[in-house]
C-alpha cells in the first residue's frame, strides 16, 4: 500500500543546525538532496499485492523529477530505496516531495504521503569584530584589551536574528583554533559569549563565524587582538 510508504531526507542531507531536531526538520543546504524511501514491499513471485518489477518515481511539486544520475526515476522497488534528486534551487517556499509506484503494465498507484523540504543556500553575513566585555577586561583601562581573565566574554554583533550559532576562533600566529561554539538563543541582533575553556597567557586574535539554521557558514569576521597576562610583576 503506497500510503504506508515513508519518504524522508537521509541524515546526511538534512544539514540543519537548529538543535536536537535538526536531523528531522527537513531544512537543508544540499541542492541534490537524498531521500530514503521505506516501508516498500518488493513482493515475491505469485504475490498479488506487490508484483515483482514495480518501480518508484519521485515527484517535486507535482512534477516527475529527474534524479542525479540523469534518469527520470523508475527505480525498481526494494525493501529500502535511496534516491538522489537532481539540482533544486534555493528558495523561500518549501518543495513538496512524494513518490508513486508503477507496475509492469503501466498502472500507477496513488501518491505517498508528501513531505515538505526547504533548500537554503544563502550564506549569512560575517559577524562583527568581537568586543571584549568590560567585566572581563581587567587592566587599568576596561577598554585596552589587556586582561588577566582566562575565560573572557565577548560582545558580537551579527546583524540578524536568523543565525543559530556563533563560533569564536583565536589565532596566536598559526592556524585558527576553535575557542567555542554557542547557540544564539535570544533571537537578538547580537550576543554575549563567554569562553568555556581557560586560556593561558598569550596575545590572541579573536574572530567569529556565523552558522545559520540550514548549516551555511559565513565568512570570518574581523579579528580583535587581546592580551591575556597572568604573570605577576
Amino acid at each position: 500500500n503506497i500510503s504506508d510508504v515513508l519518504v524522508d531526507l537521509v541524515p546526511g542531507s538534512d544539514s540543519g543546525n537548529c538543535g536536537v531536531d535538526c536531523e528531522t526538520d527537513n531544512l537543508t543546504n544540499d541542492i541534490t538532496p537524498e531521500f530514503q524511501i521505506t516501508n516498500l514491499r518488493p513482493g515475491v513471485a505469485d504475490d498479488t499485492k506487490d508484483a515483482v518489477g514495480d518501480s518508484i518515481f519521485i515527484y517535486v511539486n507535482g512534477v516527475q523529477a529527474d534524479l542525479l544520475d540523469e534518469s527520470k526515476g523508475g527505480v525498481p522497488i526494494s525493501d529500502n530505496l535511496s534516491l538522489v534528486l537532481d539540482t533544486l534551487a534555493n528558495q523561500e517556499l518549501a518543495y513538496e516531495i512524494k513518490v508513486v509506484s508503477q507496475d509492469q503494465a503501466g498502472n500507477l498507484s496513488e501518491f505517498s504521503t508528501a513531505i515538505d523540504i526547504r533548500i537554503d543556500t544563502q550564506v549569512p553575513a560575517a559577524p562583527g569584530t568581537p568586543n571584549l566585555q568590560e567585566s572581563t577586561d581587567s587592566g587599568f583601562l576596561n577598554s585596552d584589551n589587556i586582561t588577566n581573565v582566562q575565560l573572557p566574554s565577548f560582545f558580537i554583533y551579527d546583524g540578524t536574528t536568523d543565525n543559530d550559532s556563533i563560533r569564536i576562533y583565536y589565532n596566536i600566529g598559526g592556524e585558527d583554533v576553535l575557542a567555542g561554539g554557542f547557540r544564539d538563543e535570544n533571537d537578538a541582533l547580537f550576543g554575549i559569549y563567554t569562553l568555556e575553556n581557560a586560556l593561558s597567557g598569550n596575545t590572541y586574535t579573536f574572530s567569529a563565524i556565523a552558522e545559520d539554521s540550514a548549516g551555511n557558514f559565513s565568512a570570518e569576521g574581523l579579528g580583535l587582538e587581546v592580551t591575556i597576562d597572568i604573570t605577576g610583576s
